[in-house]
Order: structure tokens, then C-alpha cells, then sequence
């Protein structure tokens, strides 16, 4: 996905790293950053893995 492409239904847009292989499978903690920069509250999520 391009940088700053706004996936269908998203709100915020969200942003891919800019480059790189996609992360290994496990937990990771997601957050948003609002305009000024300030992180909100982390939210735990499971990337890859069998389902």
C-alpha cells in the first residue's frame, strides 16, 4: 500500500513502513499518533500465524 493511502473504511489513514520485508508472525502492540505526535493507548494484535 502507498504511504498515507487511506485503506477502504479508514479512518485515520493509516501508514505501511516505508520499506522491508513484512514482520515476522507474533504479538505486537499497535498505536496511533494523533497530529502533535502523542501515541494513544497500545492495543495488542497477532500478525501471521496459522488461524
Amino acid at each position: 500500500m502507498p504511504r498515507g493511502a487511506r485503506p477502504p473504511n479508514s479512518d485515520p489513514p493509516l501508514t505501511p513502513p516505508r520499506a522491508g520485508a513484512p514482520p515476522p508472525p507474533g504479538y505486537y502492540m499497535l498505536f496511533l499518533l494523533d497530529a502533535k505526535g502523542v501515541p494513544s493507548t497500545a492495543k495488542w494484535v497477532k500478525l501471521g500465524g496459522r488461524r
